[in-house]
C-alpha cells in the first residue's frame, strides 16, 4: 500500500479523510487501495455523480485520473 498523498486541490470542499483504505468498483471489476487524499476526492466524485452535479464530478474525475492514474482505471474507467 503506497501513499501519495497528493495535495487536493483548492477547489476541493469534501470531507478530507484521515487514512486510506481498499475501495472496491462498484461494479464489481475489482478493488485497489487508495490513500486518504485519493479516497477523499473519489468520495466527492461519487457523491457529486448520485446529486447531479455533474461538473463537479467531471473537474473531480479529471483530477483524479491525472493525480491517481491506476486507482482511477480500477475505479472509474
Amino acid at each position: 500500500m503506497k501513499e501519495k498523498n497528493i495535495e487536493l486541490p483548492k477547489w476541493f470542499d469534501g470531507q478530507v479523510y484521515p487514512k486510506g483504505s481498499i475501495i472496491k468498483n462498484r461494479m464489481g471489476y475489482g478493488e485497489i487501495y487508495c490513500d486518504a487524499n485519493a479516497c477523499s476526492m473519489y468520495d466527492l466524485i461519487i457523491g457529486a455523480e448520485v446529486m447531479g452535479m455533474y461538473p463537479l464530478m467531471q473537474k473531480g474525475m479529471s483530477w483524479f485520473r491525472k493525480n491517481y492514474p491506476e486507482e482511477y482505471m480500477v475505479l472509474l474507467d
